[in-house]
């Protein structure tokens, strides 16, 4: 295709050196349009400027412009590499010579065929590469690695090179493609992006603005090849208020759809569901929490409406969500309507079911459970009562939204545990009924500014009080596994219960599995009752050991992952988390809230695997996390640095917030949460002070537009993250 044929819509295939094999590791890193280089912006930037600013005493990447002296090659490391050396002139003040080294992999071929006809004495050359100064009290020349290089012709420095005398970016890349090709591609495809000047700000909204923040068209254009450091900050600042407006854009399209249909059953009266619920509050014999209250208040309140509400529930881990759930459910079952409750797994919905019944049932309220496991008979009846109406409330996992499952007159929602399910699966329970309540729960609470932008199309309450006297339990990072089992002896010598979960079932290569521990346990501890639960188990075998956990006839529980929600054992108090660094952050946070429930204050032992805690030792053997200063001595592994981050959060929005940081918004919403959710540039722990601006243009957008009609450019960049069908998502 003739260069002057290109679009941003055109396929990668016809930009200049691209051929089908290069085309196919392009659409392997999600590059399939010329767009696409734009929209895939720089992992990080080598400073290729030459300077003269002085040399570290660290090792360091820089740029120079040298003429080579005189060449040599030479083998090294017991003949596996070879070496070709150049010594060099430069300018600068503190190397006027350097030592040019590029090394490579003995080959049979010729590696350095180019090199001896490019590199020869009086040749004006650009090297980019490591260089390590000189050792104190050497004479000798500073050594530069070389990783890049261009021949300076007749002298002349390149003019407007993508690769030299500038902040030069780097992609994420696969084998095959070279940073220098990446680089070329994008300084093409700016130049078709530049004409096309799509992405500018409304001349009017411009006022609304933040400082420092520009049109998206211009950050594309620098966020690749900036001027200055300051210039590339500005640029991801301005990105980063592009996406929150566009992920702004789609929350307040989709919820005004929501607000725009009117629901066949409003529950107008809350006094009969208040007084149910009354009833089952007395029979528990404690006092609601203020934020459990005022919670029940707003969720009654959006169920007298005439729009379904779409409410979001988050609290920390024991705040009491489940109860404020239910008074959502005496609510609807008061007036004659059905519930779903709907949870993850199999062993939650069991926990739930256990309860329910032990609350509700003595109200007159039969509650059935649905899953995997449930036997084919029990399954039927439950079906043919969920669809003509005579079971009132259900609690089931994946399985209510099987297209058998029916409901004659399903009012009320609740899905606990809201981040293990995504907008799609939100939408097929929706549409088993007509305009539906919903209510989602999460235990990965995170500060009201970033619950609007992540949940924008949801309202949101917040619950920040756990009941009188619990607090959460106290986390132990250790620094042996001898650490956790003597937390596990001291316990049990108290009389209290303890879990132990590991990453694994049987062997992997790494960590620790249950079938391993389980031995170690039963050597460790005889004539200690010791029950184990897995993924793998029946339905029945699952509720089995839970129940002989439940009811004290074991002392230990030994388990996977599946024990991270829903299990509430007063008398367990130590909860111990083997190859800790393999859970996610979420997990480990829910895993600590299984514990001191309880009289006495519980205690979550961290264990790393040996492999991690090798990896995080000083130069005499010392643990670097065990002496309370930040990683001295010694470079402590990633895994470890996150676990001790981990081990200061106080609550759940620390660790929703570390959450975000580390992982951003995908895991903690779902994958299918948003689409594909397509936030690169935000920073969650930096740029909180751009949601409210963002907010308050999306509005301003829609208020003018609401369909964004008028504005093609808007809706095809809302459309490119969130999906042609962005604003119906859950309600078709």
């Amino acid at each position: 295709m003739p260069k002057s044929s290109l679009t941003l819509s055109s396929s990668v295939r016809y930009l200049k050196g691209v051929g089908p094999r290069k085309e196919k590791l392009l659409n392997s890193l999600g590059i399939h349009s010329v767009a696409d280089l734009i929209f895939i912006t720089p992992r990080t930037w080598e400073n290729r400027r030459i300077s003269k600013d002085f040399l570290g005493a660290q090792i360091e990447h820089r740029a120079f412009a040298v003429r080579i002296l005189n060449t040599k090659e030479e083998s090294r490391a017991h003949g596996r590499f070879v070496v070709f050396q150049a010594e060099a002139a430069c300018d600068h003040p503190q190397a006027p010579r350097l030592s040019l080294l590029w090394i490579r992999r003995r080959s049979r071929f010729d590696v350095f065929g180019k090199l001896r006809l490019e590199i020869r004495p009086g040749a004006a050359v650009f090297i980019w590469g490591k260089i390590e100064p000189p050792r104190a009290g050497s004479a000798g020349n500073p050594e530069v690695s070389i990783e890049d290089y261009e021949i300076l012709h007749q002298g002349l420095w390149p003019a407007g090179s993508p690769h030299w005398n500038r902040l030069a970016p780097v992609y994420s890349s696969t084998t095959g493609l070279a940073q220098r090709e990446l680089r070329r591609w994008r300084f093409e495809a700016l130049d078709l992006w530049r004409q096309a000047r799509v992405w500018s700000w409304p001349q009017e909204l411009r006022p609304l603005l933040p400082q420092g923040v520009n049109n998206a068209a211009w950050a594309y254009e620098k966020i690749h090849f900036p001027e200055t450091l300051d210039e590339k900050s500005r640029a991801r600042r301005s990105l980063a208020f592009w996406e929150m407006t566009l992920l702004g854009l789609a929350m307040e399209q989709r919820r005004q759809k929501l607000m725009a249909i009117k629901k066949n059953w409003p529950l107008t009266e809350a006094g009969s569901g208040s007084a149910l619920f009354n009833r089952l509050l007395l029979g528990l014999g404690f006092s609601l929490t203020e934020s459990q209250r005022r919670a029940i208040d707003e969720i009654l309140q959006d169920m007298g409406r005439l729009n379904p509400m779409n409410r979001l529930l988050q609290g920390e881990v024991g705040s009491g969500k489940t109860l404020v759930a239910l008074a959502a459910l005496c609510h609807a079952v008061s007036a004659g309507y059905q519930c779903a409750f709907v949870a993850p797994t199999e062993i939650l919905v069991f926990q739930h079911a256990m309860n329910f019944r032990r609350l509700l049932e003595p109200l007159g309220i039969r509650v059935g459970s649905l899953t995997s496991d449930t036997p084919a008979k029990e399954r039927e009846e439950i079906l043919e009562e969920l669809a003509g109406g005579a079971l009132l409330v259900v609690v089931g996992t994946h399985s209510l939204l099987e297209p058998e499952v029916s409901f004659q007159r399903l009012a009320l929602i609740v899905i606990d545990e809201q981040h293990r399910f995504g907008v799609d699966q939100r939408s097929m329970l929706r549409r088993k009924t007509v305009t539906p309540d919903c209510l989602v729960l999460t235990a990965t609470p995170i500060p009201r500014t970033l619950a609007l932008a992540l949940y924008g199309d949801l309202d949101v309450t917040t619950m920040e009080e756990l009941p009188l006297g619990r607090t959460l339990a106290k986390i132990h990072l250790a620094r042996s596994e001898q650490e956790a089992w003597t937390a596990l002896q001291e316990c049990l010598a108290l009389g209290q219960q303890a879990f132990v979960v590991v990453p694994a079932i049987e062997d992997e290569d790494q960590g620790d599995n249950l079938t391993k521990v389980l031995i170690r346990l039963r050597q460790m501890l005889p004539g200690i009752s010791i029950a184990s639960v897995h993924g793998r188990m029946s339905g029945r075998d699952k509720e089995e050991a839970l129940l002989t956990f439940h009811r004290a006839q074991a002392q230990v529980l030994a388990a996977t992952t599946v024990i991270e929600v829903g299990i509430d054992v007063p008398r367990a108090a130590v909860m111990i988390v083997l190859s800790a660094e393999r859970f996610g952050l979420a997990t480990l946070h829910q895993l600590r809230g299984r514990v001191g429930r309880g009289e006495s204050r519980g205690l979550c032992v961290l264990v790393p695997s040996s492999e991690a805690l090798n990896h995080s030792r000083g130069p005499e053997g010392e643990l670097l996390f065990t002496n309370g200063s930040i990683f001295q001595n010694g470079i402590a592994s990633e895994s470890i640095m996150r676990l001790r981050r981990f081990s200061g959060c106080r609550n759940g929005f620390d660790v929703g917030l570390l959450d975000l940081e580390l992982r951003g918004p995908g895991d903690l919403l779902g994958k299918e949460q948003h689409g594909n959710f397509s936030i690169r540039h935000f920073d969650w722990s930096g740029d909180q002070d751009l949601i409210a601006p963002a907010r308050g243009m999306a509005q301003a957008i829609l208020s003018r537009d609401p369909s964004l009609g008028c504005e093609p450019a808007l809706r095809h960049a809302v459309e490119l993250r969130y999906g042609t069908n962005y604003a119906m998502n859950e309600l078709s």
